[in-house]
């Protein structure tokens, strides 16, 4: 199947729109390789990111070394990843789309039954030099996610 901006890869997808190529790791449902391509190919960088989970009742925060099982979909025109990890109720379930020129990401916790909690779901990105993760977070869909501080990135 064919998704606008998405392509399945032989490592993973590659998702890209306008100057900007997100390449996701088939093995780890997580950020392999971000690029840009203003006059050329530039690797913003080539180490893994993460999405982070921290689950306040839990008092853990959970990334890839805690995946439990992961489950790829191309429907709708986006890539919806699922991701379990062990030792939590709920499932993570992030979804990528390219729309006006530019690559849309989606997380949302999922709790089937269990007690209500508190998480927050971060998007760790390596900064190039030195290697400095940073997240992109807001306290509700509406909340403003920081996007000003790396312009050419537009993560909805």
């Amino acid at each position: 199947m064919t998704l606008k901006g998405i392509i399945r890869t032989a490592d993973g997808w590659r998702i890209s729109a306008g100057n900007l190529i997100v390449e996701i790791d088939r093995k780890t449902g997580s950020l392999a390789r971000l690029s840009v391509t203003t006059g050329g190919k530039f690797d913003w960088s080539a180490h893994p990111g993460d999405v982070t989970v921290r689950d306040d009742l839990l008092r853990r925060t959970f990334d890839r070394r805690d995946l439990q099982q992961l489950r790829f979909s191309e429907e709708a025109g986006a890539l919806t990843i699922e991701k379990s990890f062990h030792g939590t109720p709920w499932v993570l379930r992030e979804n990528y789309g390219v729309d006006d020129g530019a690559i849309s990401w989606k997380a949302e916790v999922v709790l089937d039954s269990g007690d209500f909690r508190s998480c927050a779901v971060s998007y760790r990105i390596p900064w190039p030099q030195p290697m400095y993760p940073i997240s992109f977070w807001a306290a509700r869909g509406l909340a403003e996610s920081f996007k000003h501080s790396v312009s050419f990135l537009v993560w909805v």
